[in-house]
């Protein structure tokens, strides 16, 4: 039977949704987009108007295609990304994102207005993600994460954004974890925050402060996805991952091959380490490989058009650019640190840093304003490293994981 129920759709809400799915490069279900939207399929349909690529975005739940569009009518990178949104739920967190970058935006370039994360900014959360070819595999578009497993772990998440230009990070934004569209004061919340934040980010690196596996010896048998499909169900809590690691490893504190040659300075499940980890692999990891809407370095080749996530230590880093230094800390000499850090990397020509992003580091007491961009610059190193030649060079790689430092 047709549908003869009056439905008024806001075209305002339609042109916002369309150019969240074309900045993001994401395709949404007829149904995700009509639930967002409070109408059917069928109404929403008829909104679209005639067919283009501005529209092609919305598409059927099951063909993953926009139904009835000639060859001419579909935007040439429709399939770049290969994850559908089809929760309305989700849409509307990724639209909120774009609205919120779009406000940020107009309030730090109008004149006269004080920036309060960054000069020229907000990090990239939607509206600035490039065009990228499928043949495309240069990631110029770099981001760093630092976070912990605190129950308050939003409050001091630091993500830094930048580019490489001519061998040189040029430090572009950054931005506090709670200000993540969508993140609350609730560690779920942030963790699902964060996971629609990486997935959107298209053809970038992404390196992350967290240990992406374990040492060998309490992974035996099973590849790196069999470890990250399984955890969650192995391990129900962070206390007892903790527990179970100690046990089997005989009471020792076991350390990966990684670990000791960055340096880390602590075992995956050490007592300051082992929240961090359970909830970086079970809350962002989990989710974003069972869902393939990443790859992980050098466990995963890359693809292009979805994230490249890899892990770091800024404190690896910066023990190897020999800035090493207490930093953490609201004592002057901290704070001094934090200044000689960011000068060391200026001078090594390793980093482009302007003023506001230099007084919003050097001003973050607890140091993770500097870790996310320590995190950046060890994530730069990701393209530089094949994956399968550091998987060819020790077999354990393959398996714990890999440091970028």
């Amino acid at each position: 039977m047709e549908d003869k129920t009056p439905v008024t759709i806001s075209e305002q809400m339609l042109g916002e949704v369309l150019a969240t799915l074309g900045t993001y490069k994401l395709r949404a279900t007829y149904g995700a987009v009509a639930g967002l939207l409070g109408c059917t399929a069928r109404s929403l349909g008829r909104s679209l108007g005639e067919r283009r690529k501005e529209t092609s975005w919305i598409v059927s739940a099951r063909t993953e295609l926009p139904e009835g569009y000639a060859d001419a009518q579909l935007h040439p990178q429709l399939t770049v990304n290969e994850h559908v949104v089809r929760r309305s739920e989700e849409l509307g967190r990724l639209v909120d994102a774009w609205r919120s970058i779009d406000r940020r935006s107009e309030r730090h370039t109008r004149p006269g207005s004080q920036p309060t994360v960054s000069a020229k900014n907000s990090v990239n959360v939607g509206r600035r993600v490039p065009e990228v070819s499928a043949r495309d595999s240069v990631r110029n578009r770099i981001f760093g994460i630092d976070w912990s497993g605190a129950r308050k772990a939003w409050k001091s998440a630091w993500i830094a954004q930048g580019q490489m230009i001519s061998g040189k990070l040029q430090l572009e934004a950054l931005l506090p974890g709670e200000r993540l569209p969508g993140s609350g004061s609730d560690l779920h919340r942030f963790l699902a925050a964060l996971v629609d934040w990486v997935a959107a980010q298209g053809h970038a690196v992404i390196g992350v402060d967290c240990p992406f596996g374990l040492p060998q010896h309490l992974v035996a048998g099973e590849s790196w996805e069999e470890f990250i499909e399984n955890f969650a169900d192995r391990h129900p809590s962070p206390d007892r991952f903790q527990e179970w690691c100690v046990d089997a490893a005989g009471g020792r504190e076991l350390k990966r091959l990684t670990d000791r040659a960055a340096k880390t300075p602590f075992s995956p499940y050490n007592l300051r380490m082992y929240k961090q980890t359970y909830w970086g692999i079970r809350g962002l990891l989990s989710p974003l490989v069972a869902d393939g809407r990443v790859r992980v370095a050098p466990m995963q080749d890359p693809e292009a058009g979805r994230p490249l996530l890899a892990e770091v230590c800024p404190a690896s880093t910066l023990a190897r650019l020999g800035l090493s230094g207490s930093y953490k800390g609201r004592e002057p000499a901290m704070r001094s640190t934090r200044e000689q850090i960011l000068d060391g990397l200026v001078e090594r020509r390793l980093l482009a840093i302007e003023h506001t992003e230099r007084r919003t580091a050097v001003e973050n007491r607890g140091g993770d304003a500097i870790d996310a961009i320590l995190a950046t610059l060890a994530a730069a190193t990701v393209p530089q490293e094949p994956p399968e030649r550091i998987r060819a060079s020790r077999r354990e790689y393959a398996t714990e994981g890999y440091v970028y430092c």
